[in-house]
């Protein structure tokens, strides 16, 4: 390496740690308390800067979630706003979208699983038809399609979460679909159809890892239940 591409590359480790160093001081600042998601979500949309908005963003996923919530958190990763001119926009922009993903995989109660399972249907009506994998390569050539993949990413990714971990019967069908098709989002499907533990589903993982053991299935997921299922396979 030539004298003057080891000081580029110097140079561009010391911008990362600068980057990161300020955003590690964002993170560990002590967010003000909010009553309610909604609230703290208004609050750090409305933030006037930078260092006052990132802690409340990450503090976003230690709310409980109603389905009122559950429904703001989606309609604000589905409003995204990305400025292809401003790179490290559209890095705060995916960071915080994390922040609220994370928080929408908790609407778990089940006054909120008619409106998680007819969510993630309609996700899946384009998901089926064309996989995320296809869109990040058909996106590869314009950084902000790709940050515009990975926030759709978080965004399905919630949704199957929070249909997992609410074990939620509404969804099962539209996740067991989900996991059929494979591709980048059938290993979320699997995790949440193992947290809803149909047996009949642990039966047909089961005899997909016997005809192909590297299949990537965990029937883990599916908890104490399936010690006894397994243990006679053994």
């Amino acid at each position: 390496m030539n004298l003057g591409a080891h000081r580029n590359v110097r140079l561009h480790f010391v911008l990362v740690f600068i980057v990161l160093g300020t955003s590690a001081v964002a993170a560990n600042a002590e967010p003000p308390t909010y009553p309610d998601f909604a609230s703290a979500l208004k609050a750090a949309d409305a933030a006037p800067n930078f260092n006052q908005a990132e802690p409340i963003y990450n503090s976003l996923p230690s709310y409980s979630m109603t389905c009122q919530d559950a429904r703001a958190a989606y309609d604000w990763l589905n409003n995204v706003k990305l400025d292809a001119s401003n790179d490290g926009q559209m890095q705060v922009a995916s960071r915080r979208a994390g922040s609220v993903a994370k928080a929408l995989a908790r609407a778990t109660s089940s006054d909120c699983h008619e409106f998680i399972a007819k969510t993630l249907k309609a996700e899946s009506r384009w998901l089926l038809i064309g996989d995320m994998s296809q869109m990040v390569k058909e996106a590869a050539g314009s950084r902000k399609g790709l940050f515009e993949s990975a926030v759709k990413s978080e965004r399905i990714r919630a949704v199957i979460a929070a249909a997992g971990n609410g074990k939620n019967e509404k969804a099962i069908e539209t996740l067991r679909s989900i996991q059929k098709h494979g591709g980048f989002f059938s290993e979320p499907a699997v995790y949440a159809i193992g947290h809803i533990g149909h047996a009949e589903d642990l039966d047909r993982f089961i005899a997909i890892l016997k005809k192909d053991p590297r299949a990537r299935l965990r029937i883990s997921e599916f908890g104490t239940p399936a010690i006894p299922r397994i243990m006679r396979e053994v």
